[in-house]
């Protein structure tokens, strides 16, 4: 018995939007915590969840519907096929609510990391750069920069208060913020001496834009 599918433009439209949204609910571009702000990812979220409900007012499980040219050809003639016309709008619901979800999940991430880093500092204060006033020199090294601090300076305070400013960035967004070393997409610092703390990054355009940074900041 031959059988032998001829679908129509439609369905395979239809197929290749649903096998689509399969595939992108693997992942959310631009759903990792570092891609934007908090308040950003809230904002995705919202319009994401709005979507979602969207396409579920329009989704109808019970609905069932054929295509004339959508047919399976047998020895016994043409047979129809029934499928559901609302189904791409579950799918499509299921993909924004998943994006909803991983933008959420993203924002929080980035405020309990700034609350873990910043538990000790205030939040008004968080914005104030450490680097300011106890820097007296800087060279670069190969993955960032190693900073001499004044003698005296608390070394171990200023990482944390460093680590904090780090953190308040990320939740932030990072948006406006295109002078103070610390603001370059991930940075990380580590206490390297007595009197000294190394910032470093990955990616040569990365460690390049930090030294160049550190360099002005140095300079002012």
């Amino acid at each position: 018995m031959n059988h032998q599918a001829k679908m129509s433009p439609w369905r395979l439209s239809l197929m290749a939007m649903i096998s689509s949204v399969l595939l992108g609910c693997a992942s959310t571009p631009g759903a990792r915590p570092e891609d934007m702000s908090a308040q950003s990812h809230e904002e995705e979220a919202t319009q994401h969840a709005a979507e979602s409900e969207l396409h579920e007012a329009k989704y109808d499980p019970n609905a069932r519907g054929t295509s004339p040219d959508a047919v399976y050809e047998s020895d016994f003639g043409f047979e129809a096929t029934a499928f559901n016309p609302t189904e791409a709008h579950n799918f499509q619901a299921k993909k924004h609510r998943k994006h909803a979800d991983d933008h959420l999940a993203a924002a929080a991430e980035l405020r309990r990391a700034e609350e873990d880093a910043c538990k000790s500092i205030a939040p008004e204060t968080r914005s104030w750069c450490p680097l300011l006033g106890p820097v007296v020199a800087a060279e670069n090294t190969p993955n960032g920069v190693r900073i001499t601090v004044r003698e005296g300076t608390d070394v171990d305070a200023l990482i944390a208060r460093v680590r904090c400013h780090v953190a308040f960035a990320n939740t932030q967004g990072r948006e406006g913020m295109d002078r103070c070393p610390l603001y370059v997409r991930g940075v990380q610092v580590n206490q390297s001496g007595p009197s000294s703390i190394e910032l470093s990054v990955e990616g040569k355009s990365s460690i390049r834009e930090l030294q160049e940074r550190v360099a002005d900041h140095i300079g002012e």
